[in-house]
C-alpha cells in the first residue's frame, strides 16, 4: 500500500490534545491570549443566562472581553436544523453576540455547518468535536486538538471565508 503524502508539515506544527470539559477553560484561556483576530465555526451553541460561572458561558465571556481589546471576533453557527429548539438557540446566540461587540452570523441556507473550529491570530487552530452546550461539557465523550501551525491554520481560515461569505445574516431581537 502506497503511503499518501502529507500536505503540511506537522513536524513543525505543535499539538495539545483536550478530552472533555478540559475543552472550555483552554479554548478560554486561548481567546483571552489573542491579540488580532478570533473566527469560530461551530454547529451548535447555547449561552446560559445567569450562569456567570458556566464554562460555556466563560468561553463567551473570554470571546466579548477580546472584542472589547479590539480583537476582531466572528462566530459564524449552523441554521439548516431538523430540530427548531436548536436553531432558535442558534440565532438567539447570533443576536446577542452582535450586540457584544463582535460580529455573528448564521451559515448560508445551502450550507450546514457541523465544523467546531476557532481561528486564533492566523496561527492557532482548534478543531474536533466539542459544541458549546452542557451535553458536551457534563455528558459527552469530547475530544479536540488545538494544533500551532500558521500553514493550517491559514488552511482553515480559507474555508472559514469562504463560508462567511455566504452567510445569512440575522436581523432583529431573537429570545429565547
Amino acid at each position: 500500500m502506497k503511503a499518501i503524502e502529507p500536505t503540511y508539515n506537522w513536524q513543525t506544527a505543535i499539538v495539545d490534545p483536550i478530552v472533555g470539559s478540559s475543552f472550555f477553560d483552554k479554548a478560554a484561556h486561548m481567546i483571552d491570549n489573542a491579540r488580532e483576530s478570533i473566527s469560530i465555526c461551530i454547529f451548535t451553541a447555547r449561552y446560559y443566562r445567569g450562569q456567570s460561572r458556566n464554562p460555556i458561558n466563560s468561553l463567551f465571556n473570554a470571546l466579548r472581553r477580546a472584542a472589547n481589546r479590539g480583537v476582531d471576533v466572528r462566530i459564524l453557527l449552523n441554521q439548516n436544523f431538523s430540530d427548531s429548539q436548536a436553531d432558535l438557540h442558534n440565532r438567539f446566540i447570533t443576536q446577542y453576540f452582535k450586540a457584544k461587540n463582535f460580529q455573528a452570523a448564521m451559515g448560508g441556507k445551502s450550507t450546514r455547518i457541523h465544523a467546531k473550529l476557532i481561528l486564533i491570530d492566523n496561527h492557532i487552530t482548534i478543531i474536533g468535536s466539542h459544541n458549546y452546550s452542557a451535553r458536551a461539557h457534563k455528558t459527552n465523550f469530547e475530544s479536540s486538538v488545538i494544533i500551532k501551525s500558521p500553514e493550517i491554520t491559514l488552511f482553515f481560515i480559507n474555508e472559514f471565508e469562504r463560508l462567511w461569505k455566504s452567510r445569512m445574516l440575522i436581523p432583529g431581537k431573537v429570545t429565547q
